[in-house]
């Protein structure tokens, strides 16, 4: 049966980050008036016009070298810099092979949304639009090189407005995440055994490693009166100067003025349906979090806990399930055929490699 208690979250809303690694032949922006790549893409997208949060329209920005250098990182901007799209530089989102961008203007970018209302549809005509011209910027006027690979990833952060979260949303959060956290990563195809130390498992950490699935969530339960101690349990500091952040759910970020939880670990890409999807998933597991009785939390995770690990299929379709069950706002259709066959995401693979082969055939494309 849905929670009695009072359901809050219409303000729940969520932005994305997407990394990756962009090029133009240096004999073809130096015909352009840019000062830099992020300047250019910018142009470009303020072409696309896009709906923005509200529908009324939403400002394209471009973070400048000056204002880049005087941030330490992403946890320290403005949280006014994010009211528009912004064109910005992400020094992980390297080339795999730079070799072949010796003669070029080359940029690691992020782009960076506002906050979208998740109960909204406005937000997924703007992703369609974004991420359609990512992926075909090779036929714009230059041409750009977009690139994906092992160092590009997409970022979505989920908030619930000025107001965050309750403790209970992010402890049952935080219970719900390390409880399916492996049946995710299979679900996106990311092995267990890659040691991404920009996104390590939670459920590893130095406080759950090691724990079973029912241990994990008692001692999140027994050990987490307030939303700081819940997230020293998420994403405990490994090393006095890393950044405790770096982690597949970013808890950290509920303590910034953002009050965000970061789903850092999913893959970069241009696909609208995947990230659709992805964007999709975790909002529902956040409400999920937010409206379950702990009676149907226990009793999805007992059910969790009686399935063999590799058998991630079935704990999704109980992730699923206890979504459609609990959630106010309708799950959205897309999840339903959310858990891809094999073939297409092969099929995805064959049309990456044909890409990259035709660019990696002569130098300067």
């Amino acid at each position: 049966m849905p929670s009695s208690e009072p359901y809050t979250l219409p303000g729940v809303t969520f932005g994305v980050e997407i990394e990756f690694f962009a090029a133009v032949l240096m004999k073809e922006f130096n015909k352009t008036e840019f000062e830099t790549l992020r300047h250019l893409l910018g142009a470009k997208l303020e072409k696309l016009r896009l709906a923005g949060p509200d529908s009324h329209g939403t400002e394209i920005e471009v973070v400048s070298d000056e204002t880049f250098e005087g941030l330490e990182d992403y946890e320290d901007k403005p949280a006014d810099q994010y009211t528009a799209w912004t064109v910005t530089r992400d020094e992980s989102a390297m080339p795999e092979h730079p070799e072949l961008f010796e003669e070029c203007e080359c940029q690691p970018l992020e782009l960076v949304s506002p906050p979208y209302p998740a109960n909204l549809r406005y937000w997924i005509q703007d992703l369609v639009r974004v991420l359609g011209m990512l992926d075909n910027a090779d036929v714009l006027n230059p041409p750009i090189i977009a690139e994906l690979n092992d160092n590009t990833h997409l970022h979505v952060h989920i908030g619930n407005g000025t107001a965050g979260f309750t403790t209970r949303t992010v402890r049952n959060l935080a219970i719900l995440w390390v409880s399916f956290e492996d049946d995710i990563d299979r679900m996106l195809w990311r092995s267990l055994k890659v040691d991404n130390a920009w996104a390590r498992p939670n459920s590893r950490s130095s406080t759950l490693g090691g724990l079973s699935i029912l241990d994990r969530a008692r001692a999140i339960s027994n050990f987490s009166q307030t939303i700081a101690e819940v997230v020293e349990i998420m994403c405990p500091r490994i090393h006095p100067h890393d950044p405790p952040r770096y982690y597949k759910a970013n808890f950290q970020s509920l303590l910034s003025r953002k009050k965000t939880v970061e789903f850092r670990h999913h893959d970069g890409t241009f696909n609208a349906e995947t990230m659709i999807r992805w964007i999709s998933f975790v909002t529902s597991l956040v409400e999920l979090a937010h409206v379950v009785p702990n009676a149907d939390l226990f009793r999805l995770l007992n059910a969790r806990a009686t399935i063999q690990d590799d058998d991630w299929a079935l704990a999704i379709a109980k992730l699923l399930e206890a979504m459609e069950t609990n959630n106010h706002n309708p799950v959205d259709e897309r999840l339903r055929t959310y858990v891809w066959i094999p073939e297409d995401r092969n099929a995805q693979a064959d049309a990456e490699r044909a890409k990259r082969a035709a660019r990696e055939s002569y130098r300067g494309w």
